[in-house]
């Protein structure tokens, strides 16, 4: 009896503490940023160890205007440079390549996200740890620059 009462406590335990982790990960992903036509959900960034090296920032961004936007460039004051990148396959090979601008249909999210689209942050002035926070600015061809918090973690696990 005292056996199932111990083992019943740890899965208890087990429990909160996955379903903290969780909410924490998930308040920091559901942070939002509106304008009055851009929208841009969970936005986070890899952590990175050392100054020097690099980092990429992820996030859902939607035009909720009724004509195209675009995103042409990000600045922060964390990296000596910026660019907008993607994943693109070239044989077996998956490789990066910048982009000059992310078009934004009137109505669409577009997933910025590991694999896909990105912010490439590059020569970091000093390293990200996990949970850090620092601004970015977004810059777009038509619409005013938005300054986003971005908070960075580690990606989510995927089975």
């Amino acid at each position: 009896m005292r056996r199932t009462r111990d083992i019943a406590a740890l899965l208890l335990g087990v429990l909160l503490v996955s379903v903290a982790t969780t909410t924490w990960a998930r308040g920091v992903r559901e942070a939002a940023v509106e304008t009055e036509t851009i929208l841009i959900e969970e936005p986070w960034a890899r952590p990175a160890p050392t100054a020097g090296g690099v980092s990429a920032v992820y996030f859902r961004i939607t035009n909720t205007g009724s004509v195209s936007e675009f995103l042409v460039a990000a600045e922060t004051p964390v990296a000596d440079h910026v660019e907008l990148h993607t994943h693109i396959m070239d044989g077996d090979v998956a490789r990066m390549r910048m982009v000059p601008r992310v078009e934004l249909l009137p109505g669409e999210t577009v997933e910025l996200r590991p694999g896909g689209l990105h912010i490439m942050l590059m020569e970091l002035v000093e390293p990200l740890p996990e949970g850090e926070e620092f601004m970015l600015t977004l810059i777009f061809e038509a619409v005013p620059d938005i300054e986003l918090p971005i908070t960075t973690q580690s990606p989510p696990v995927t089975r």
